[in-house]
């Protein structure tokens, strides 16, 4: 795959620094609306995606209505932009990405479940826990 150029905010820069620290557990960005957290927080996890093969990214917000409108909007605009968008690797069923490196997306609603369990070695995105937030784990 050819080199992959983003214009980035120094929200992102400082996001990716942030994941690639083995000692940093959570990840929490705050700031007013309009202040590039989503946009920043979805070109990380595509740019995490494509280094790290198999991984699971788990993007999660309170409902899917809000999901849909914000996080997944967003995240698929990027993709489209970066010229990598392929669809026949978007499942729009299950709210599934996967990346050539068999690395993969999943858009989930919290409330669709009272229960909400993640596999173990998963990477999990909350945007809004209580309002946003994004926790990465690498174990």
């Amino acid at each position: 795959m050819a080199a992959i150029t983003i214009d980035s905010t120094v929200i992102f820069e400082k996001n990716y620094t942030a994941l690639d620290d083995p000692s940093i557990r959570f990840i929490i960005n705050e700031g007013g609306s309009r202040s590039s957290k989503t946009y920043s927080l979805c070109q990380m996890i595509i740019v995490y995606c494509i280094q790290h093969p198999n991984k699971v990214v788990s993007v999660v917000r309170k409902t899917f209505p809000a999901l849909r409108a914000t996080v997944m909007r967003d995240f698929f605009e990027i993709m489209k932009s970066m010229e990598i968008y392929d669809v026949q690797s978007h499942n729009k069923s299950e709210h599934i990405y996967t990346f050539p490196n068999g690395s993969i997306v999943e858009f989930l609603a919290w409330m669709m479940s009272r229960r909400f369990v993640v596999a173990r070695g998963t990477s999990v995105g909350v945007m809004k826990p209580m309002s946003y937030g994004l926790k990465i784990s690498n174990s």
